[in-house]
């Protein structure tokens, strides 16, 4: 072989790895638009569609090789061996990637649904091969890794249609009872959003040193959760006051206490 052809299937080995990187982008772009018609979970689709072009990139990798003269199975062992080096190395992220293929086979969530998952709360955003992407209610955005969030217990707030909302009110002792329950059940049936099944309950805790505490627990769509959460508290303490009820206070401590 001469120094023509050796420059000729260099330069071709170098078209065929740029067109394989302008191919890739391209197939990226119809798999994300076909994709995007089907039923697929946007899971699901993200993480096809950005498989598409690291499989082309690698194919022109190959063809490239085989145009200078290395054999592929050359290629092939040596790829093996790094990649067992490298997996040694990189048990982690491979964990991660793990992790990450058993979330989107049982999933535990969607995107869209608000989690509290490896120790943060928020909204889905992505889920990819190695971490998931979370937006807080403060308006941060938390990257875990895949391996944390399988190994610790994830709370799906969106997986049913209806969520509970749970306040609890501390009143002195030696209130009435059926002054505290009129006062409170006004306030249920003042907001329009909480349904009516499960039935709202107003419910009497054990008494503590501080007071007696008082649950209003009710049921809402889980679109009105955070809504109704704040509307209804602001209701309750505007009933108990109008019903001359002091609620009892302690500098270091809360009495409203939002459970869901």
């Amino acid at each position: 072989m001469n120094w023509t052809d050796i420059l000729w299937n260099v330069a071709t080995a170098i078209v065929i790895l740029l067109s394989g990187n302008v191919l890739g982008n391209w197939l990226t772009g119809i798999a994300a638009s076909w994709l995007e018609r089907t039923r697929l979970d946007p899971i699901v689709r993200r993480l096809l569609v950005s498989l598409v072009r690291p499989v082309i990139v690698v194919l022109a990798i190959f063809a490239a090789l085989q145009q200078v003269g290395i054999p592929i199975t050359t290629f092939a062992a040596m790829a093996g061996a790094i990649t067992l080096a490298v997996g040694m190395s990189l048990q982690g992220s491979l964990s991660n990637v793990a992790s990450g293929t058993l979330l989107l086979t049982f999933r535990p969530f969607n995107v869209g649904d608000v989690v509290t998952a490896g120790g943060q709360t928020g909204t889905v955003q992505a889920l990819h091969l190695f971490s998931t992407t979370l937006h807080t209610p403060a308006g941060q955005t938390v990257t875990l890794p895949n391996d944390v969030v399988w190994k610790a217990p994830i709370t799906n707030f969106s997986d049913r249609p209806t969520r509970r909302v749970r306040l609890v009110f501390t009143v002195p002792p030696d209130t009435p009872p059926d002054v505290v329950d009129a006062a409170l059940k006004a306030a249920i049936a003042a907001d329009e959003r909480i349904l009516a099944e499960p039935a709202a309950a107003v419910l009497y805790d054990e008494a503590t040193d501080l007071g007696q505490p008082v649950a209003v627990a009710v049921h809402v769509a889980n679109a009105d959760y955070g809504k109704v959460l704040f509307a209804l508290q602001r209701a309750c303490y505007s009933e108990l006051q109008a019903a001359g009820v002091t609620l009892a206070t302690r500098a270091d401590r809360r009495q409203v206490t939002p459970r869901g």
